[in-house]
């Protein structure tokens, strides 16, 4: 939470680690304030960053939160992963690092989804932002991958991305 320099900032990461501890204590039968998590990078093995993960079990999770919204995705089979952002969030200078050769030049909200769709596969991969986004592409989800858009309204642009082979069959 010291990362975040704003108390709104670190009230919304407060509130979605409450809700990831709540929903999977209940969903293990466990008090939320005895689960233990860590982090562990895909690409080099670190535990000092990377995707958090629940200690001695066997659920995978990701959240995300990006202003008053906080999304959760749980699974009990696939590692899985989520993004959220504002539609109108300030990415248009990050285009050329979100776009895959592969995809159309947009902008705009649909910048931003098609940045939260990248974002909610590195996290369901384990690779979160080491991998650059601009090695793959989002218009037809990745083998061995389900993808799909989170409806949220208007305001916002949300993602939740499924890996394995169980994954094509949600």
């Amino acid at each position: 939470m010291g990362r975040f320099v704003h108390a709104a900032d670190q009230d919304r990461f407060s509130a979605a680690w409450a809700l990831t501890r709540r929903t999977l204590g209940g969903l293990l039968g466990t008090d939320p304030r005895r689960l233990g998590f860590d982090r562990w990078c895909a690409l080099c093995g670190n535990d000092q960053h990377g995707k958090p993960r629940l200690l001695d079990a066997s659920l995978e999770f990701s959240i995300a939160h990006a202003a008053d919204r906080v999304l959760l995705a749980v699974s009990d089979r696939i590692p899985v992963g989520v993004d959220v952002e504002p539609a109108d969030a300030p990415v248009a200078e990050a285009t050329s690092l979100v776009r895959h050769p592969s995809e159309r030049d947009v902008e705009g909200p649909e910048l931003v989804r098609l940045w939260v769709r990248k974002e909610a596969v590195l996290k369901a991969t384990g690779h979160g932002l080491v991998r650059p986004m601009t090695d793959f592409g989002v218009l037809v989800a990745p083998d061995g991958m389900f993808l799909a858009d989170v409806p949220l309204g208007q305001d916002y642009v949300a993602a939740v991305a499924a890996v394995g082979d169980d994954a094509v069959s949600y």
